[in-house]
């Protein structure tokens, strides 16, 4: 049957990189990063060959790596520009993103689940091709601290980021488990430790049936 495939998600600066690499370090479960699917997606010539094609030529360093500091200023300023980066690059991150789930499914793993960390779960409905989503959340004031020194971005950058994404709130709501990350990180290590010990149940569940 495959591994259980489990989605985390959450707003910017939440923590969910650190609850995966607990769940990878502890308790040896598959991440797949979309972030990082999303990188590679852009080296692919055939995106790269849409990316030029869509945005000015600023966007690339000589000779053609992408400057994706200057792009995202364009796509965090306007709605229309980024729904135009998202139709060239998210189809081949997604498929990117499947074909690491298949390959973590082929493989022997000690946990029976891999998590697939993405921002963007239900904004691309890629909730449809996992058994649960969990969400991550802490206070808003707390996420944009965490966020600009993080990523050595202003306050504006990060509220436009935020705002492209669906609210925090919602994705609370559709989630199937909800994780606070408003506390210290020993308190955060229990509740991944629960989270572990939930998907597992979960995992066994599907498969006893």
């Amino acid at each position: 049957m495959g591994l259980l495939r489990a989605g985390l998600t959450g707003g910017i600066g939440c923590g969910k990189s650190v609850i995966a690499r607990e769940l990878r370090n502890r308790y040896h479960a598959v991440i797949i990063d979309m972030d990082e699917a999303g990188r590679e997606a852009v080296e692919r010539p055939e995106v790269q060959a849409a990316l030029r094609d869509a945005f000015p030529a600023r966007v690339f360093h000589s000779p053609g790596e992408l400057d994706r500091r200057a792009l995202a200023e364009i796509v965090f300023s306007s709605t229309a520009e980024r729904i135009k980066l998202n139709g060239i690059v998210h189809p081949a991150m997604l498929q990117i993103v499947r074909e690491k789930m298949k390959t973590a499914d082929a493989e022997s793993q000690q946990a029976p689940y891999l998590i697939v960390d993405a921002a963007l779960i239900f904004e691309l409905e890629f909730e449809k091709e996992l058994d649960a989503v969990i969400t991550v959340y802490a206070p808003l004031d707390l996420c944009l601290r965490r966020a600009q020194k993080r990523d050595g971005l202003s306050l504006l950058d990060v509220q436009a980021r935020l705002q492209a994404q669906l609210p925090v709130s919602e994705k609370i709501r559709r989630a199937d488990y909800r994780l606070d990350n408003s506390g210290s990180l020993p308190a955060l290590k229990k509740q991944v430790a629960a989270l572990h010990n939930w998907l597992t149940a979960l995992a066994f569940r599907r498969d006893s049936q």
